[in-house]
């Protein structure tokens, strides 16, 4: 599959916020790990630079990045679960999600899309803005699951995005991106820190 996608640049590298997320399908994660949707630069070009790469689609204001799948990074104010989608080349909505690979899950009268955010429920998540350090857990199944089968889902969202947005440092340093918040000195790039 050959994608061709031009890098599209945010006003400025000032904005940076991150968000956990998890994607089942039917009690299975959504692997968003693969290379393939990851952005190898983010953040790292001018607003004149237009870069075309190809079997990637990239997107500079909203991305995935250092294979990590878990963790949304978020350049611009505004953007919603279903930008980030699209940046994918995937389609989003409330009742139905189609991946890059052309595969359609809809809600039917035996299954159905259920959100939760911030470990509440939410009816709606394609046009909420993704909130830095927010927890998202969108899941496809059976209309008749349990909650429990819903909480153990939920309880798999990582927590690195304090990490990737510096406000829980005490953990473990966040991984160099060219637009992190705080720059890291010289020194403890070259020797790893």
């Amino acid at each position: 599959i050959t994608l061709r996608q031009q890098i599209k640049n945010t006003e400025g590298n000032h904005f940076h916020e991150h968000a956990d997320f998890a994607f089942f399908i039917d009690g299975k994660p959504f692997n968003f790990s693969d290379y393939k949707y990851m952005s190898v630069m983010p953040c790292s070009m001018n607003p004149s630079d237009h870069i075309v790469f190809e079997d990637m689609l990239l997107e500079d204001s909203v991305h995935l990045h250092n294979n990590d799948g878990g963790v949304i990074h978020v350049h611009k104010p505004g953007i919603t679960f279903n930008d980030f989608f699209e940046s994918l080349d995937m389609e989003f909505n409330d009742t139905a999600f189609k991946d890059a690979d052309g595969n359609i899950f809809e809600s039917t009268n035996q299954k159905a899309f259920k959100f939760i955010v911030n470990g509440e429920e939410v009816e709606s998540l394609a046009t909420r803005e993704i909130r830095n350090l927010d927890r998202v857990l969108i899941s496809y199944g059976a209309i008749n699951r349990d909650s429990k089968s819903l909480l153990s889902e939920y309880g798999s969202i990582s927590n690195k995005a304090c990490i990737a947005s510096e406000n829980c440092t005490h953990r473990e340093p966040a991984a160099p991106e060219n637009c992190s918040q705080t720059p890291k000195p010289f020194l403890l790039r070259m020797i790893g820190l």
